[in-house]
């Protein structure tokens, strides 16, 4: 990138997600300074088209969570527009935001899932005689969107209906999934290299309905080297079966049997400082401006096909085309 560029910084301006949308559009902003650019705030609100147009913005550095931002819709406006961005393509992110689908891809590439079925909120039915036989302890979240925990565990079927309730808010249709006991992990996964993982704390009464959510702290993974290196291998695996370009933050479950789920892939990671992708890439040695400049010389317009369109993009916001190092050096 030569030169002091304007990066629109895309952000959620809704309602329970403007102040988290605040936290990293500081972040950004001050890791973009750093590196020489300005970055444009750009909420995502009704008058997007005018707002983005006025910005007049040399890329978009994508730090969206929810429908309408890491779901493709935004990333095939841009595309329109001719504004390239940082992450995933439109196809990738519209996959990895839906649950159904990024199981059904996972289970393409004979990746382990776990077993489960979708009930659908509004169906009138009652999702205990729906569950029937299937056991438990269970996982319950929305096919689309995001609890503000990290998922509603069930162990009968008392929980099975409040954990319902709290998922319905959020999306009408409940992804119900066998519950592996044990360890859940985030895993990092930057331009198709594995960064490391963390695992996430369980709560004790505070946050899940019946006391069994997930908070959203989590610590260093301690697990044996080839165990972490099965862990690492299979995040990476899945971060390639989606198609993720980019950051992404791979969730897995794994169990003192040695069994090893995946849950999802979130293919636009929170970008805060405290939060568990720059916390990870950190712990690999690149620092939040160097992180933050290595996505955008990733800004492209993925849509277009070729390779070649890509490349020829990533050269005109980004430099030459490579897999490591930041995108300037940072001051």
């Amino acid at each position: 990138m030569q030169g002091k560029q304007r990066i629109g910084i895309f952000l959620s301006g809704r309602p329970g997600q403007r102040e988290l949308g605040l936290r990293q559009g500081e972040a950004i902003s001050a890791a973009l300074a750093r590196l020489g650019h300005e970055g444009v705030p750009v909420f995502l609100d009704q008058e997007l088209d005018l707002s983005v147009r006025q910005a007049r913005i040399s890329s978009a550095f994508l730090a969206l969570q929810g429908r309408l931002g890491d779901d493709g819709c935004l990333q095939g406006f841009l595309e329109i527009l001719g504004i390239p961005y940082t992450g995933c393509g439109v196809t990738a992110a519209a996959v990895a935001s839906h649950r159904i689908k990024t199981k059904e891809v996972l289970r393409l590439h004979n990746l382990p899932t776990a077993a489960g079925y979708v009930f659908d909120g509004n169906s009138g039915e009652n999702i205990v005689d729906t569950h029937g036989q299937f056991g438990f302890p269970v996982a319950l979240r929305p096919v689309h969107g995001r609890l503000p925990f990290a998922e509603n565990v069930a162990f009968d079927e008392l929980e099975l209906e409040t954990a319902l309730d709290e998922v319905v808010r959020v999306d009408d249709l409940a992804l119900v999934e066998r519950h592996l006991v044990g360890r859940t992990l985030e895993v990092g996964v930057l331009d198709g290299e594995p960064l490391g993982a963390l695992e996430l704390v369980r709560s004790g009464l505070a946050e899940g309905p019946a006391g069994v959510g997930l908070t959203g702290a989590s610590v260093p993974c301690r697990l044996p080297a080839e165990r972490l290196r099965s862990v690492l291998r299979l995040a990476t695996q899945a971060y390639e079966a989606l198609g993720c370009t980019g950051a992404a933050l791979v969730h897995i479950q794994v169990s003192e049997r040695g069994n090893e789920i995946l849950r999802e892939v979130d293919a636009m990671p929170v970008m805060t400082q405290a939060s568990p992708l720059p916390r990870l890439a950190k712990l690999a040695g690149i620092g939040f401006a160097e992180l933050v400049g290595r996505l955008l010389r990733g800004a492209a317009l993925r849509a277009q096909g070729t390779r070649e369109n890509r490349r020829q993009h990533q050269v005109s916001f980004g430099g030459p085309e490579r897999r490591t190092g930041p995108l300037v050096t940072a001051h």
